[in-house]
Parts: C-alpha cells; structure tokens; sequence
C-alpha cells in the first residue's frame, strides 16, 4: 500500500467515528435521551451532514492531489522534452554547419589544385569557385531559413504556454 492509499483508508475510518459509529452520543458529546425527540433526531442529521461533508472534503482533495500530480508528471515530461529538443538541435546544427564548411573548403581545395594552362582555363577554375560559394550561401540560407522557421513556431508555442500558465 501506498501513503495515498494508507491515507484513503483513515479518511473512511474519519467518516465513521464523524459519524457516530459506536459513541451512543449525538452532536454536543450527551446522551439523546434526555433531549426532545425532534432535537435528537436533527443532532443525527447535523451528524450525518458532517459525515457527509468530511467524505466530500475528501473527495475534493483527493482531486486535488491527483491534478497536481499529473500536473508534476506534465512539467517533467515538458522539461524532459525540453532538454531532449536542445540537446539535439545544438548536436545536429553543430553536424550540419560544420559539414558544410567542410564540403566548401574541400571543393575550393580541389579546384585551387587544378593545374590551368592560359586565361580561358583559369577564368574556368575561377568560374567554379564562384558557383561553389554560391551552391554554399545557398545551402547556408536554407538551414538559416529552417532556423528561423522553428523559430517562428517556437515563439508560438511559447506564447501558448504563457497563455496556458495564466490560466
């Protein structure tokens, strides 16, 4: 058994003695025997609806630990995908970037160590590297775009939550 289950179980225990079960007296401690039918009989009611209420207040807190509780499980799960969503955006953006650097270094590289015999070859080669830079600003406008664009969508999901913790 749980301390939650443990404390269901006292809580129905509370319901009873509330109740009167075994103390042969009414709302004020004293014997009924000596009050007027009609007293005795609404010191039981009294009894009864005090009964009853402890079993609601119960209830009602009873909510309340579950809703907190899944509340908790919700931050956590929130928190963790958090953690998981940064974690790899740094990783793969560090991968991405750093593999496009690469790739235009390595075909700058290669074209720099062609041999050129004239003008016509060398205004080829530099034709090249030109269209090299420009394949890599445009590979690197497209990841600066898919940055932005998560960005966007990040900023509303952000103002959701804020809407959502004011609640």
């Amino acid at each position: 058994k749980t301390n939650h289950d443990n404390m269901m179980a006292n809580a129905a225990k509370i319901t009873a003695l509330i109740s009167g079960g075994g103390s042969g007296t009414g709302a004020s401690g004293f014997s009924n025997d000596s009050a007027p039918a009609a007293a005795g009989e609404n010191a039981e009611k009294v009894i009864a609806n005090k009964a009853r209420l402890y079993e609601i207040e119960n209830t009602v807190m009873h909510n309340k630990f579950v809703a907190y509780e899944e509340r908790s499980m919700i931050e956590e799960n929130r928190a963790l995908i958090l953690k998981n969503y940064s974690a790899a955006f740094m990783g793969n953006r560090q991968m991405a970037n750093h593999n496009t650097e690469k790739i235009f270094q390595n075909r700058s590289a290669i074209l720099e160590a062609i041999k050129v015999d004239g003008q016509v070859q060398e205004n080829y080669r530099r034709s090249m590297l030109n269209e090299a830079k420009v394949e890599y600003l445009e590979h690197r406008s497209a990841l600066n775009s898919r940055v932005a664009g998560v960005n966007v969508e990040l900023s509303a999901i952000n103002r959701e939550l804020i809407s959502v913790n004011s609640r």
